[in-house]
């Protein structure tokens, strides 16, 4: 039997029926039809058939005319059978994760690490508000799918706009603006305005999408692929702005840079850049297909290469704090080591002596 995108002719003959019944305006009709599916299966076929349609106008303006009827019989306003165990999984993770976070961030008072908290609790809150949507099937409301669309969307730009924080005052603390590619007081000043474009244009796009009006979805959808290229293009000027620096303050290094270590720090950058990275990509892939591509079509993909990849970055840098940083800047401070360590850092006769280890040195 000939399958046409996960549809079989048949059913395929069934669904041109219901569509011309829903454009005629024959409801009772439609209504009929669509207790034609009996299986999982078959509803996944109606399901990805629709999916399918938004690639054109005319499809995304019938599937907005007629959404809550056909939504009715499929239970489920995404494209696959939306899992709430992983939504709750991850709700729990982030919220946790970001807990620790602004535990750190206030026994250290690295204010610059905000933003990264923020990105954080956005995560938590978009998928608390992922599973609020998932279990509103089958009478779906925008707000709650509005905001799960949203907020992990624009994250990465704020997770980002530490890391770009971070090099700028690595620099400083080494003592080698000497060796950096790009002038530190323009460093952060180019990557935070980068990361500020991308930020709105992906949440201006996604909140043009989360409306769902047929009249503006290429206009958001493309506006996000703008955001997500812009990502895309400073990140990878920042890993290599990194390992310039790296390269070169490794053949020439400074005083400073032999009494701090900073590698581990640059380590943890380079990681976490990767991890945002690998994520862009995947979903300027994922914009690119459009609504009926195999990526957005499959929610395993949202997980592994979004949720997860972002969830690492809070690990590395839980792991790796940046606070080590901030208080050789001052001169002296709190800092976090291996995560739930807090040790005073003092800077005496240009040497880093951490006070917690002077006690067992004596």
């Amino acid at each position: 039997m000939t399958n046409v995108g996960g549809c079989a002719a048949d059913e395929l003959g069934m669904i041109d029926l219901l569509i011309q019944d829903l454009d005629a305006g024959i409801f009772q009709q439609a209504q009929k039809r669509l207790s034609f599916p009996s299986t999982v299966r078959e509803l996944r076929s109606v399901q990805l058939y629709f999916v399918s349609l938004l690639g054109s106008a005319a499809g995304y303006r019938l599937f907005l005319r007629f959404g809550h009827l056909i939504m009715t019989i499929y239970h489920n306003v995404y494209p696959y059978d939306a899992s709430i165990a992983a939504a709750v999984l991850f709700t729990i993770l982030f919220f946790v994760s970001s807990i620790v976070h602004l535990y750190q961030l206030l026994r250290t008072r690295t204010w610059y690490l905000l933003p990264f908290l923020i990105g954080g609790i956005f995560e938590g809150i978009g998928y608390t508000f992922r599973t609020v949507s998932i279990k509103q099937s089958p009478d779906y409301t925008l707000p709650p799918y509005a905001i799960q669309l949203i907020l992990p969307l624009i994250v990465p730009a704020l997770l980002s706009a530490t890391m770009y924080m971070s090099l700028g005052r690595i620099i400083l603390v080494t003592q080698a603006e000497a060796v950096a590619p790009i002038r530190r007081t323009w460093l952060t000043k180019l990557f935070v305005t980068g990361d500020v474009l991308s930020f709105l244009a992906q949440a201006l796009g996604g909140a043009i999408l989360a409306q769902q009006k047929a009249s503006s979805y290429n206009t958001g959808r493309w506006i996000i692929i703008v955001g997500l290229v812009i990502q895309v293009l400073f990140f990878g000027l920042f890993l290599i702005t990194s390992v310039i620096f790296h390269v070169r303050l490794n053949k020439m290094p400074t005083l400073a840079s032999q009494k701090f270590a900073w590698k581990r720090h640059l380590s943890a950058l380079y990681t976490g850049s990767a991890l945002i990275l690998v994520r862009s990509i995947y979903r300027l892939i994922e914009y690119l297909e459009d609504a009926g591509g195999y990526l957005i079509t499959h929610e395993a993909f949202a997980y592994v290469f979004d949720a997860l990849l972002m969830f690492a970055v809070m690990i590395v840098f839980f792991w790796v704090h940046p606070s080590e940083i901030q208080a050789l800047i001052r001169g002296k401070g709190k800092a976090i080591k291996h995560g739930f360590k807090v040790v005073h850092l003092n800077v005496t006769d240009d040497e880093v002596v951490f006070l917690s280890d002077m006690a067992q040195a004596k």
